[in-house]
């Protein structure tokens, strides 16, 4: 017969073995992201500084600037 012992430590033996689960899936994906080259210095994963014009509100490379014309100046 079930007793209020054999529960608890039924409930127990399964949180910890749904623990073990987390943590190993929390470790997989950790691995996969670094594999896939996450956080390295790839050229595809380069930012670029955005800039918004003040008149015409469109936003161009920050680097290209001297290149960008507006719509609303005359």
């Amino acid at each position: 017969m079930l007793s209020i012992g054999k529960i608890l430590g039924l409930a127990i033996i399964l949180f910890v073995v749904w623990q073990v689960f987390k943590f190993l899936e929390t470790q997989k994906k950790i691995r996969e992201s670094q594999s896939s080259g996450r956080g390295s210095d790839d050229a595809g994963a380069a930012s670029v500084d955005m800039v918004e014009c003040p008149d015409c509100g469109k936003w161009y490379q920050a680097a290209n600037q001297s290149e960008h014309k507006c719509e609303n100046s005359a």
